[in-house]
């Protein structure tokens, strides 16, 4: 399915449930608005150990039996609608690989996708050049999502840390991901899984004309 195409398929499925509130907020971000991101790294030749988590969890695999429960909207906000709906389409067009921490109870918490540089070209179609281009042996980190019940338990850091791990195998030098730079909260689950700032993503959208920028960070990779 093509990027449009799934895109016009998400939108009917929220206008037949009665929620069109994040399809304006996307029609907004398209029409006029602007954004920078940290492009953020770890070498994953490295070893690294994250700080842990408030919980025990496993991490496994997103399949169809954990999909109902990773993709709930009950409790969410119109942004968190929209947010989870694109996560939703990534899950629906098979970018290979999405992980889930699962806590003891078997309660999904929080799930993030591992996008081998062996798939770069599916993975620059889908997100319309959004991320540099891959090198096979780098990944992306990308999708991650906290649900709702799980929040304030630390699990981003270690989750992440693991996630990566186990996307890379023995396979990948390097994992990239990028983060709103005004999102603290991830920006800090972030370097507790061992990345850190290498690069600027600004992004302007003027009525539907998307255009990017990728820039030396303006702080220090350590902050």
């Amino acid at each position: 399915m093509g990027r449009v195409q799934s895109k016009l398929q998400t939108y009917g499925r929220m206008v037949r449930s009665g929620d069109v509130k994040p399809i304006a907020s996307d029609a907004s971000r398209w029409g006029w608005s602007a954004n920078v991101a940290y492009g953020m790294c770890r070498d994953l030749t490295v070893p690294f150990s994250p700080s842990p988590a408030k919980i025990e969890f496993t991490i496994e695999p997103l399949d169809a039996s954990l999909a109902p429960a990773v993709f709930s909207l009950e409790g969410l906000d119109a942004e968190g609608r929209r947010e989870l709906a694109n996560r939703r389409r990534m899950w629906e067009e098979g970018l290979p690989t999405a992980y889930v921490a699962i806590d003891l109870a078997g309660n999904p918490c929080y799930f993030q996708w591992a996008l081998s540089g062996v798939h770069d070209e599916w993975v620059h179609e889908f997100f319309g050049g959004g991320f540099p281009r891959l090198a096979a042996d780098e990944l992306l980190l990308e999708g991650a999502w906290g649900l709702p019940a799980a929040r304030g338990q630390r699990i981003m850091g270690e989750a992440m840390s693991r996630i990566t791990e186990m996307g890379a195998g023995a396979d990948h030098r390097r994992a990239i991901t990028f983060v709103g730079v005004d999102n603290e909260p991830s920006l800090r689950g972030c370097r507790t899984a061992g990345f850190e700032v290498y690069i600027e993503r600004h992004e302007s959208w003027r009525l539907g004309r998307r255009q990017l920028r990728w820039a030396p960070p303006a702080t220090p990779a350590s902050s």
